[in-house]
């Protein structure tokens, strides 16, 4: 996503963003499964399909809101920006499950 506010901030050509586009999708392809996946090691046993359900839902609400406040800030101000706010997102998602998330996998 960086890279994409790159593209639009330094004026590179279409070309460029169609490359960036394609890199950050596939890299989001590539992580997406993996967020369910960490849903399901942390859920408690004792409320999982609550615990998924509000988990999905959360997530539904962000795949929602996501299009619509990257249009705003696009509007607003400019794509570069909206790239760097979804960039932004992206970091503190990263950050929340680097910090708050334990690790379920154990040594043996």
């Amino acid at each position: 996503m960086v890279a994409l506010a790159v593209c639009a901030f330094i004026p590179l050509s279409y070309s460029w963003y169609v490359v960036l586009f394609f890199v950050a999708v596939s890299m989001q392809g590539l992580t997406g499964s993996s967020i369910q996946t960490v849903g399901a090691d942390v859920a408690p046993p004792e409320a999982r399909g609550m615990f998924l359900g509000i988990w999905r839902l959360t997530g539904q609400g962000g795949a929602t809101m996501g299009p619509v406040l990257f249009a705003v800030i696009a509007e607003t101000l400019n794509y570069g920006s909206s790239f760097l706010f979804t960039a932004a997102a992206a970091a503190a998602v990263a950050f929340l499950l680097i910090f708050y998330v334990p690790e379920t996998r154990t040594r043996t």
